[in-house]
C-alpha cells in the first residue's frame, strides 16, 4: 500500500473521528472570524469615543506638568494635573486648529450606586461640542450648582428632572436629561 492510498484511506476508517475533526476545524475557524469581529467592534467604538464631538484629539497634562501651575494636591481623577484655561488659548493659535473646548473630566461614585459615574464639566456655551440632545429639561447655567444627566444613568439611579443629586458632598440641582448620538 502507497502512502498516498493511506493517507486517502485513513479518514474514512473512523467516519466519527472524521467528523469530530472537520467539527473541530469548524469552531476553529469560526472562532478566528468571530474574534476578527470583535476586534474590529472595539477599534470602531474606541475610535467614536475619540471622535466624540468632532474632536480630532485631546490634550492633557502629567504629574511632571510644571506650567499648569497646579499642585499635586490637585490631581485629576483620571492621573493627570490639570491644565489651566489659557492652554485652551495655546492650542487655538496652533496652524489648522479650528476651535479648542477646555472641559474637566472625572469619576465619582454616587450615594446609593456601586459602580462610577464619569463626570464632565462644561462651559454650557460649549455644549454644542459634545453633542448633546437635551431629552427633557434645559440645559444648566454656567456657575450654578446645576447639572444634566445622562437618560440611562437617571433612570438606573431613579432621577428626574428637578431632583438633586450629591457628588463628593456637593448637592446639584437636576435641570434636564441628555442623550448622545
Amino acid at each position: 500500500m502507497s502512502f498516498l492510498k493511506l493517507i486517502l484511506k485513513n479518514p474514512f476508517r473512523s467516519k466519527s473521528r472524521a467528523i469530530l475533526a472537520i467539527i473541530g476545524i469548524g469552531i476553529g475557524i469560526a472562532t478566528i472570524v468571530a474574534l476578527g469581529a470583535m476586534t474590529e467592534g472595539m477599534v470602531s467604538g474606541v475610535d467614536d469615543t475619540l471622535h466624540a464631538g468632532g474632536s480630532d484629539f485631546t490634550v492633557a497634562g502629567n504629574e511632571n506638568n510644571t506650567d499648569s501651575g497646579m499642585s499635586q494636591q490637585n490631581m485629576a481623577s483620571f492621573g493627570a494635573t490639570p491644565l489651566n484655561q489659557s492652554w485652551v488659548g495655546k492650542i487655538l493659535n496652533v496652524t489648522g486648529v479650528n476651535s479648542a473646548v477646555g472641559i474637566y473630566s472625572t469619576m465619582v461614585q454616587p450615594q446609593g450606586l456601586n459602580g462610577y459615574l464619569v463626570v464632565i464639566g462644561l462651559d454650557p456655551s460649549q455644549s454644542k461640542f459634545a453633542e448633546l440632545t437635551i431629552t427633557n429639561g434645559t440645559s444648566y447655567h454656567k456657575n450654578t450648582s446645576e447639572m444634566i444627566m445622562g437618560k440611562l444613568s437617571a433612570e438606573q439611579l431613579n432621577k428626574t428632572v428637578g431632583d438633586n443629586l450629591t457628588l463628593k458632598d456637593k448637592t446639584y440641582h437636576i435641570v434636564g436629561t441628555y442623550e448622545t448620538g
